[in-house]
């Protein structure tokens, strides 16, 4: 009981304190108005009007000093002058405030800032008061905004229009960020961005974010010579109807001054929109040997009179060594040469490339054992010339749409074509072309003008391919053509229906080294498996039928073959038919094939031929059988 007492008395104390000290301050607030305490901006560091300021006999208006500046109304330049020139190293500020630099004929600048090459601390941040107004610097015979070797370069929320340079230069920068910039109508590029990495910069960077450029006379945005180390980014927007290039990256050669351990540089594309263009709507020329690597992602490129996208090599050619080309959920569509060309390796994924004039897309690494192209889930549909051209190089197709192109549907030359769970159908010339090795999983080739398959010079391994209706030219193309192969090898594959043969091969360069297990040809406007120039051969299980030809047509050099337990059934023109020597037959069976179940050259070993008649009596286990 006392030690709660204690408590409720100290407790109570100290109550009573603390209102005594509340009690003895001033509750009445001081006579008179009330005023901020704060320090404005202005004070801090003040702004000026550009219209109060002085010019020269170069320029309507002189920045001499650092600081923020801001226009009041619009100014008007003068013929022979820029229109407002900074002439300080410092950092300087402009707020447009919705109102306009307007030039006049034989103006210069608009806006200039031209300092001492290292000039480490120059600044240049020009930008509209907020979000809401919409300034212009327009009209001035030579760009809208120059800078040059101004390490740092802002600008936002206005227009650079009707200009008689560039919309916005900056030579030999460093860092240029251009945000909701729009830049149109100049007889120059909308933006022009030459680069230059110096021995004390490692990193640089250009992004342009959410910008517009359009019906410029020669690009939409040209970034020259940035090397290794250098970043440009392009995020949303728009770049169309320039004559040239919508938008155009040189990359130069690795820099001899650059510092060592830079990072690689980078050239990332997302979201824009590059339409009816003069020439490509994206072109990114890069060295052979350049680290830079190159991205779309969520591009449209469409209607441009060139490429939709061109990533080339610059200087001599050659194999790739750099950084690949990847483009992911994008749109290549309508354009005047190819959807998508590229000289660098290239990934590519959930993209469309379609309806372009020649083909949906071009690649090449420059040597025939480089990878070329990775694709996945790509469209390439009703383009002129093809659905896919490379050459030299690898081309692998996984889970893509190759449809009603005007020629081959996937083509490769010096080189390897994989293709994995395809569909490729009605395209006017063959449905793959490889002249190289060719490597077919799950896929089918259906109404395809040529052959659905045709392979030259290569060794060809297919697993659960469907070849049917191919031919439709009626040119008697087969569904599948294999022609101076050193080996062919198909599990599982079905030919169906097709003009010609289901299956052909042919060599005039040596043997080709044949074996089709299981694998099935039936109702083809010729014979099921027209084979010729094969040595051990191998046909196992396998089944023909309905074939307006024979179900097995082995030529005179079919030698040293082995066909066994295969089925030939209702084939017009024979069962099995063997003409080469050498061969081994056994455990087949022939019904109902109108001039004959088997027919054999000599000099072949085969089982003995049985009909349902002594069929009870034989007891050799390899015996072939006639119904």
């Amino acid at each position: 009981m006392r030690v709660l007492l204690s408590r409720v008395v100290l407790g109570a104390s100290t109550v009573v304190a603390f209102a005594g000290i509340a009690s003895a301050g001033r509750l009445a607030p001081p006579p008179g108005p009330v005023t901020p305490t704060m320090v404005s901006l202005d004070q801090i560091e003040p702004r000026r009007s550009l219209n109060d300021l002085a010019g020269d006999a170069n320029s309507t208006v002189v920045v001499s000093q650092p600081g923020q500046y801001f226009l009041s109304a619009d100014l008007v330049g003068e013929p022979g002058k820029h229109g407002v020139r900074i002439a300080t190293t410092g950092a300087v500020s402009i707020v447009l405030n919705g109102f306009s630099l307007v030039g006049v004929p034989g103006s210069l600048n608009g806006i200039d800032m031209s300092v001492p090459q290292g000039s480490s601390g120059a600044r240049l941040h020009v930008r509209c008061a907020d979000g809401s107004c919409r300034a212009s610097v327009r009209d001035w015979g030579g760009d809208g905004v120059h800078t040059s070797h101004v390490p740092d370069v802002r600008c936002q929320g206005f227009t650079s229009e009707n200009n008689g340079g560039n919309g916005l230069a900056h030579l030999h920068a460093e860092g240029v960020v251009h945000r909701d910039v729009a830049a149109r109508n100049c007889l120059a590029s909308g933006f022009f961005i030459s680069n230059i990495i110096s021995g004390s910069v490692a990193f640089h960077h250009t992004a342009l974010i959410d910008c517009h450029a359009s019906t410029n006379f020669l690009f939409g945005m040209h970034c020259d010579d940035p090397a290794d180390g250098y970043c440009v980014d392009v995020a949303g927007g728009s770049y169309n109807d320039n004559g040239s290039h919508g938008l155009l990256v040189t990359v130069s050669p690795p820099n001899a001054n650059q510092n060592a351990g830079s990072p690689p540089g980078a050239v990332r594309v997302s979201g824009a929109l590059c339409v009816g263009n003069g020439a490509d709507g994206v072109r990114v020329e890069v060295p052979r040997n350049s680290s830079t690597s190159i991205s779309a992602s969520g591009i449209v490129c469409a209607g441009n009179t060139g490429d939709g996208m061109a990533c080339v090599q610059s200087g001599p050619p050659g194999p790739h060594f750099g950084a690949p080309v990847v483009v992911g959920g994008s749109s290549f569509v309508r354009n005047g040469g190819n959807g998508l060309r590229s000289e660098n390796p290239l990934y590519t994924g959930s993209s469309t490339y379609g309806s372009n004039a020649l083909y949906g897309m071009s690649v090449s690494s420059g040597d025939a054992t480089t990878l070329a192209a990775a694709v996945a889930d790509c469209v390439m549909s009703n383009n002129s010339a093809g659905g896919a051209l490379c050459g030299p190089g690898r081309f692998a197709n996984c889970r893509s749409q190759v449809s009603d192109n005007g020629g081959n549907g996937l083509e490769v030359i010096d080189g390897c074509l994989l293709i994995e769970e395809c569909s490729i159908t009605a395209n006017a010339g063959a449905g793959a072309v490889s002249d190289g090795t060719l490597n077919v999983t799950s896929s089918n080739f259906r109404r395809n003008g040529d052959e659905g398959v045709r392979c030259i010079n290569g060794e060809c391994v297919a697993e659960d391919m469907v070849c049917e209706f191919n031919g439709s030219n009626g040119t008697g193309a087969p569904g599948a053509d294999f022609i101076d192969c050193p080996s062919v090898t198909l599990r599982r594959c079905v030919f169906n229906g097709n003009d010609g043969s289901g299956a052909r091969c042919r060599s005039s360069v040596g043997p080709i080294k044949w074996m089709s297990p299981e694998s099935i040809s039936k109702r083809n406007g010729l014979h099921g498996f027209d084979l010729d120039e094969c040595v051990g051969a191998h046909l196992d299980r396998c089944t023909t039928s309905g074939n307006a030809g024979a179900g097995f047509q082995l030529g005179s050099a079919f030698v040293d073959g082995r066909v066994e337990a295969c089925s030939s059934t209702d084939n017009a023109g024979g069962g099995v038919i063997v003409l080469g020597p050498g061969n081994l037959v056994v455990r087949c069976r022939a019904q109902s094939n109108p001039v004959g179940a088997f027919l054999f050259a000599p000099g072949n070993s085969t089982g003995t031929v049985i009909n349902p008649v002594t069929l009870n009596a034989n007891t050799n286990p390899n015996a072939n059988i006639e119904f």
